[in-house]
């Protein structure tokens, strides 16, 4: 009777659940966790900007000029009241909306026709 080791090894290791990997398997894993980290920096790196805006619209405005702290110290809703009790914050605010809309109307529609002409 002759047996095939190798076969019997491989049959061994899908009933035991050992995973065998390759040199190849291992650098597209340590491939995926590189890119992995990098695509985790990216979106730290696109994020922070609007962490300290958040965190700056909640600061003092001497806080602002004169602490370089992450997170404000004294907490408070004053320049919210100021930018909401201005009416010409509101027509800003408005203006906005029309350039945004007019811009993607202008974008899109043309995009919109070359794909129902193809």
């Amino acid at each position: 009777m002759n047996i095939d080791m190798a076969s019997v090894n491989r049959k061994d290791n899908v009933k035991t659940g050992k995973a065998t990997y390759s040199s190849k398997n291992g650098s597209l894993k340590s491939i995926k966790k590189i890119k992995n980290y990098i695509l985790h920096l990216y979106v730290i790196f696109l994020m922070l900007p609007i962490y300290f805006l958040v965190c700056n619209s909640f600061k003092t405005d001497f806080e602002i000029k004169n602490s370089i702290t992450p997170i404000p110290i004294l907490a408070t809703l004053a320049n919210y009241k100021a930018i909401f009790g201005d009416p010409q914050s509101y027509m800003a605010l408005i203006n906005t909306m029309i350039y945004v809309f007019m811009n993607n109307a202008i974008s899109y529609q043309p995009m919109y026709l070359i794909k129902i002409c193809l």
